[in-house]
Formats: C-alpha cells, sequence, structure tokens
C-alpha cells in the first residue's frame, strides 16, 4: 500500500502517545496518585522497604488487605464504603500501571486476589453496617411520594429498565439502605432465613 494513499495520513509512536494519554481522565489521575500516596505511607509506616514491583502477589495482596483495614481519612474518620471502593480502583490502577514494563497483575480478578476482595468486601460491609456517621440525614420519604415513584413510567414493570429501578427502590426501601449502599449490594450479603425469609 502506497504511503501516500489519501485516505490515510502518517503518524508516529509519539503522535498515538498524544492520543493515548487524551484519553485519560485527570480527576482519575488525580485520585489515582492520592491513593498511591497513601498506599506508600502506609507501607513506610510499617517498615515495609521492599518496593512493590518487587512483591509475590502473596504478599502485596496481604499488605493491601491490611491497608484496607487500618485507611482512615486526615481526621481519624471512617472512609464511606464508596469512597474505599473507589480508592482500591485507583491503587489497582496505580499498582498495574507501575509494573506494566514488569509483569501483568490484575488485582480486579476476585479468583486470584480472593482474599483480598473478601477484605474489602467485608470492610465495605462492616462501614454500611456502622452506619456512615459522615452522611447527612435526610428526610425519608412520605407514602404519598413513594406511591408517586412506584406510579411513574420510569418504574414501569412493562420494560427491563423500569423494573430494575422498581426492583432496587423496594429493596431501597424494605432493607433501609442509604446513600451509595445500594449501588454496593451483593448476592453475598443475602442470608436465607429458616422461615424462607431473608436478611441482609
Amino acid at each position: 500500500m502506497s504511503k501516500h494513499n489519501s485516505r490515510f495520513i502518517s503518524s508516529t509512536r509519539e503522535v498515538i502517545a498524544e492520543f493515548q494519554q487524551a484519553s485519560r481522565n485527570k480527576n482519575a489521575n488525580k485520585s489515582m496518585n492520592v491513593w498511591m500516596d497513601l498506599l506508600y505511607k502506609f507501607r513506610q509506616l510499617h517498615g515495609y522497604s521492599n518496593e512493590i514491583k518487587e512483591l509475590d502477589d502473596k504478599t502485596l495482596s496481604e499488605q493491601l488487605e491490611q491497608f484496607i483495614v487500618e485507611v482512615r481519612k486526615s481526621n481519624g474518620q471512617e472512609y464511606k464504603s464508596s469512597s474505599l471502593y473507589t480508592g482500591f480502583c485507583a491503587i489497582a490502577r496505580g499498582i498495574s500501571e507501575s509494573l506494566k514494563n514488569i509483569r501483568t497483575i490484575n488485582l480486579f480478578d476476585k479468583y486470584q486476589f480472593k482474599n483480598l476482595h473478601r477484605t474489602l468486601d467485608g470492610r465495605m460491609k462492616s462501614i454500611v453496617d456502622k452506619g456512615d456517621k459522615n452522611c447527612k440525614q435526610l428526610d425519608p420519604l412520605e407514602v404519598d411520594e413513594i406511591k408517586l415513584i412506584l406510579d411513574s413510567p420510569e418504574t414501569s414493570t412493562n420494560n427491563p429498565k423500569g423494573l430494575l429501578q422498581r426492583v432496587w427502590l423496594w429493596v431501597s426501601l424494605l432493607c433501609c439502605l442509604r446513600g451509595g449502599d445500594a449501588k454496593h449490594l451483593k448476592a453475598s450479603w443475602l442470608k436465607e432465613l429458616d422461615n424462607g425469609g431473608m436478611q441482609l
């Protein structure tokens, strides 16, 4: 194929790299840097001298499990469960990028890092169970307001999206979920009772 074909222009690896860089979300990068800095401070505090790239998967997982359990805000308060998950995602991305020229690692793999995800899920559930004291208290929905929502076309059972939103609303109401709790609801949190009911 001719290099001067009118349907294509010439490019370089530098140009391609510019487009790749442009795809990166600035807020995501900022979050990654903040959480990676927290992780480095945590490792320094505990005297973990080996660099992350030198750790095997088991040691890395154990250190991250400890970090998830111990990390707090600068004022000593708990993070919201959603913020903790955001932090985990930021760290997973940061570690993956820092090791990209050494080895491939996917901290989102729940089979390879089973204990890590169990720790994260348990920690998030613990925060939810205790009640996030950082959430602002809002007035509960009145019966008329709930009825108005259920009568809305947006929660109609005649289409998949409406049915999903209707189920989400009922789960939130019946289980007294708050804020972003319902977004992180997991099937493993539900326990079947002897009487046929379910407990969250």
